[in-house]
């Protein structure tokens, strides 16, 4: 969780000029552990979790129907090896409640770091700060990067258990994290922010309600403060129209991604069942445009719900938001049962931050190409071990205490009555 989640062995890579092969490590012990505990037959009990192999297995059957064979084949090696395996890590090896926590600690750690690499190895990309490195350099995908991982730290931050400094360090990287978020002018990660306040005012008590009526409007004049004209004109730049204030790129990038949308979702009906290849759109609608007599884009969809259509078909599509909803399903049942039953208050907080960011994450992907990275998996992973340890952890505490040697836990006249 570590390790992907911070980028860690990009961030090695890119100071060190090699390429340590960190996953190598630390991924071959996972998997031999899951295989030793029973953990796959536990996890395969979760729906998602099936739905998510599902998407893999279609992906492998689409695979031979690519337009462009070899690539799609390369595609398909890297998500099996290492981005679909992180849904058995995750989901098949945590067990207890204790087990939950570190997870979650170790993927708030990361996030932590993923913020700070962000100050400390920045890229400029035409005036929009991004990633000098790593797989999610481009501001847009960085930024959904971080607005995934700012409700763990957020988790942190509100956790009782932690030391005030800890939680006082964490409060101040979600202030980072914002920034960044903010400076990278994505206009999907707006949408995501306005997406995850609406969820927490719908989820959050009375008073946490007022608290966040009085503090967002405090961190959003901050936000915009700090970053630029240009910034603001770009992220409030929908469409080609709107006068003077109109950002030139932003609105381009804009008209794009409309087309790019209608071209998609026409290549998802001419190839309904699987698609034209995983990760061939741009291929697709380059040459097609080109037979046509159009000008041809060359781009990826822009979206990661058409570009699984597109791509591997309309079954792919299916399966892929089946999951998606089935996780979330799984986390809102348990976070409805912690509610019901007094002494839950820190798996709430937990069940609660971890859905804050489903919302937020997959509201910002609608924007990206995100379809065969390592996120689905490993939050449909995430969602089976926190529900399966926290449903454990609740009926744990609500057994009865233990009674002293010779007495039966039946309660007496003063708490227990000789056995």
């Amino acid at each position: 969780m570590f390790v992907r989640f911070a980028q860690f062995h990009e961030m090695l890579t890119y100071v060190t000029g090699v390429n340590n092969y960190l996953l190598y490590l630390v991924g071959p012990p996972a998997l031999i552990c899951i295989l030793l505990s029973g953990g796959m037959q536990r996890l395969l009990k979760n729906r998602c979790a099936r739905y998510c192999l599902a998407f893999g297995c279609i992906m492998f059957v689409a695979t031979p129907f690519s337009i462009w064979k070899g690539e799609s084949s390369d595609l398909l090696y890297t998500f099996l090896k290492t981005n679909l395996i992180m849904l058995p890590v995750i989901g098949g090896l945590a067990v207890t409640w204790r087990d939950i926590r570190r997870i979650l600690s170790m993927a708030a750690l990361g996030g932590a770091l993923s913020a700070v690499n962000g100050k400390l190895f920045p890229q400029d990309f035409a005036g929009r700060p991004g990633l000098a490195f790593g797989t999610v350099a481009n501001p847009d995908d960085y930024a959904s990067h971080l607005i995934l991982l700012t409700p763990l730290l957020l988790w942190v931050a509100l956790d009782s258990q932690r030391s005030p400094l800890l939680r006082l360090g964490a409060s101040g990287v979600i202030v980072i994290a914002m920034n960044l978020i903010v400076g990278t002018a994505s206009r999907g990660a707006l949408l995501a922010l306005g997406a995850g306040l609406a969820f927490f005012l719908l989820y959050a008590s009375a008073r946490q309600r007022v608290t966040i009526f009085i503090a967002v409007p405090v961190i959003a004049l901050i936000l915009v403060t700090s970053v630029s004209r240009y910034t603001l004109d770009r992220i409030f730049t929908f469409s080609t129209t709107g006068g003077a204030g109109i950002n030139e790129e932003a609105a381009e990038s804009s008209a794009m991604r409309k087309e790019l949308l209608m071209r998609s979702i026409g290549a998802t009906l001419t190839h309904p069942l699987l698609g034209v290849g995983p990760g061939e759109f741009g291929l697709y609608e380059g040459t097609m445009s080109q037979k046509l007599g159009q000008h041809g884009l060359w781009h990826g969809t822009h979206n990661t719900f058409t570009q699984v259509s597109s791509e591997c078909g309309l079954p792919a599509l299916f399966v892929f938001v089946a999951a998606i909803f089935s996780a979330f399903n799984l986390l809102r049942k348990a976070h409805r049962d912690a509610r019901r039953q007094p002494g839950n208050e820190d798996i709430v907080r937990t069940l609660f931050c971890l859905m804050l960011s489903f919302v937020g994450f997959f509201t910002a992907i609608t924007f990206l190409n995100f379809a065969y990275g390592f996120y689905m998996p490993t939050l449909v992973g995430l969602a089976c071990a926190v529900t399966f340890g926290a449903r454990r952890e609740m009926a744990l505490r609500s057994m009865p205490q233990a009674a002293p040697r010779g007495f039966s836990a039946a309660p007496g006249r003063r708490g227990f009555r000789p056995a």
